[in-house]
């Protein structure tokens, strides 16, 4: 009784552990003066290697040979680094470390597996608090706007310098579970026909993030993509052919009032260099993919390894190389590298093919996390530092829906 009694508080501090990480990478604790960003960084990455080891030799076979071939890929990637470029170790280990986030997957679907309440519980908190994130963002933007004055200016210098404006607004950049905020919200309040209240809770969390999306990031691609996002769920779930009708028609009087109001008329001038900064970032991602193509035919193995966009650049008028999303990220690892994606996206599109078994609303937020990864990696890779942390709860929870059938 001892020793289940100790693994079950074990596993209690594992998940306010995990919740902490959680709070920390949304920012929402950069609201107390102690939790700077060199903080957050360096204590959680401390932190996940903590919870990493603290599981033991009962870590899950594919986690095993996902994390040793991960160990082999960064240890090479690294020393190639340190010796073509002349970096310091420190340095190449500044732009390496985010690959670390994987080691927290196999402890999180080792809690999943334990309790199976905890799916909806991980998946409530992540709701509430990247909720909060975006209120938080959209707080600051606006106080930005009518004051001139930086509010929570931790949240509001990441990766970016501060001066990220468009169209008079301070861009603010997006909380880590943002790729994967819709699916959530569909799978958490939609699909297990709740109360009235619930789907309230979902219309109020998707008008936050849209007007996030449209008017604080005023990012087209990521508007789009959450758009089609929403469709595509809806519309694979179990519903009535009267529903769907319904939802249709909505959907296409949305659309007739959007193309009519002012701001779409910016988002279709935007994709023109006429449009301004929105219209450059079109031809400049182009101008941006050619370059980083041919550094990294240079060195398809390996890429151009864990330098900073700085010393990528070389002084060439680009854009920043994770413009260009998952084809960036390869350009960077090189072929060695990409097997990484191919072993975690391409179990994930296994499991929605080849398992079919699954419930229909667990696959449909299977799917939802497959295109959102996909989606959002045209423009973001999901190796981006300020989205990586996110990947491995996407792939515990992939893994556990497999596994549970």
């Amino acid at each position: 009784m001892k020793s289940y009694s100790w693994v079950m508080k074990k596993d209690s501090i594992k998940k306010y552990l995990i919740y902490f990480l959680i709070l920390c990478n949304l920012s929402i604790v950069k609201i107390i003066p102690i939790f700077t960003k060199s903080v957050i960084h360096y204590g959680t990455f401390i932190l996940t290697i903590c919870l990493f080891l603290s599981e033991g030799r009962h870590i899950h076979k594919y986690y095993f040979h996902v994390i040793a071939y991960l160990f082999l890929f960064l240890t090479i990637e690294f020393m190639f680094t340190v010796i073509r470029y002349n970096y310091s170790f420190s340095n190449a280990f500044r732009n390496m470390y985010k690959y670390f986030y994987i080691l927290l997957a196999p402890v999180i679907y080792s809690l999943l597996e334990k309790d199976e309440r905890y799916l909806n519980e991980l998946i409530n908190f992540i709701i509430v608090t990247t909720t909060m994130s975006f209120l938080m963002r959209i707080i600051l933007s606006i106080y930005w706007e009518k004051t001139g004055e930086y509010l929570f200016s931790d949240m509001a210098f990441e990766f970016n310098n501060g001066l990220w404006i468009r169209n008079g607004r301070l861009r603010v950049m997006m909380p880590c579970f943002m790729f994967y905020y819709v699916p959530f919200i569909f799978y958490h309040f939609y699909g297990k026909r709740k109360k009235l209240k619930d789907l309230f809770s979902m219309a109020v969390c998707l008008g936050i993030y849209f007007y996030f999306v449209a008017y604080i990031l005023q990012t087209r691609s990521a508007l789009i993509y959450s758009i089609l996002m929403v469709i595509l769920i809806f519309m694979i779930e179990k519903q009535t052919i009267l529903k769907k009708i319904m939802f249709t028609v909505l959907i296409m009087a949305a659309v007739g009032v959007f193309i009519n109001s002012n701001y779409f008329t910016v988002i279709y001038d935007s994709f023109y260099h006429s449009g301004g900064a929105m219209g450059t970032s079109v031809f400049e991602r182009f101008a941006t993919l050619f370059y980083f193509a041919r550094k990294f035919s240079e060195n398809p193995l390996l890429g151009m390894a864990f330098i900073n966009n700085i010393d990528m650049r070389q002084g060439a008028l680009i854009g920043d190389i994770s413009d260009i999303g998952i084809i960036g990220n390869i350009f960077t690892i090189g072929l060695m590298g990409t097997v990484v994606y191919v072993i975690i996206i391409g179990r994930w599109i296994t499991t929605f093919f080849k398992k079919t078994s699954i419930l229909s609303h667990d696959k449909c937020l299977i799917l939802g996390l497959i295109i959102s990864t996909l989606l959002f990696g045209i423009n973001i890779d999901c190796f981006y530092g300020a989205v990586v942390f996110s990947i491995p709860f996407t792939s515990a929870l992939i893994e556990h829906l497999r596994k549970r059938t």
